[in-house]
């Protein structure tokens, strides 16, 4: 904050928005307007760039909900109950998780565990 002919020259707030590329436009007397400056206060995570795009985000990995979407579409796994090769993305993949699928990213991952599971049963 600078003074000019005895006025206060105000800054604009240095909050990224959420889903946005842009900072908020309210003005600021120090480096949040006031209420982003509460929000701080209160303990709310300031949202940070996303790696993959720079919107706003408040993920701890610094990506984005689509950014991190697209990062896992590459990636298949092993459904062991039908032994099909799957892509888990978004709810497929919360869905996985929730109702506690058994997958392997390799089928030999896979062969080692059952192997050490009959080794321990045989002793």
């Amino acid at each position: 904050m600078s003074m000019n002919n005895g006025q206060r020259k105000e800054m604009s707030c240095n909050w990224l928005l959420v889903g946005k590329t842009h900072f908020c436009e309210k003005s600021a007397r120090d480096q949040y307007c006031a209420s982003h400056a509460f929000k701080i206060q209160k303990g709310v995570i300031i949202p940070q760039p996303c790696k993959g795009c720079g919107r706003g985000t408040k993920s701890s990995v610094q990506l984005c909900v689509q950014c991190g979407q697209e990062s896992d579409i590459h990636r298949t796994v092993l459904n062991l109950l039908t032994g099909r090769w799957i892509s888990p993305n978004g709810k497929l993949f919360q869905k996985l998780i929730r109702e506690g699928y058994r997958y392997a990213n390799r089928l030999s991952d896979y062969l080692e565990d059952i192997g050490t599971i009959c080794d321990a049963l045989e002793w």
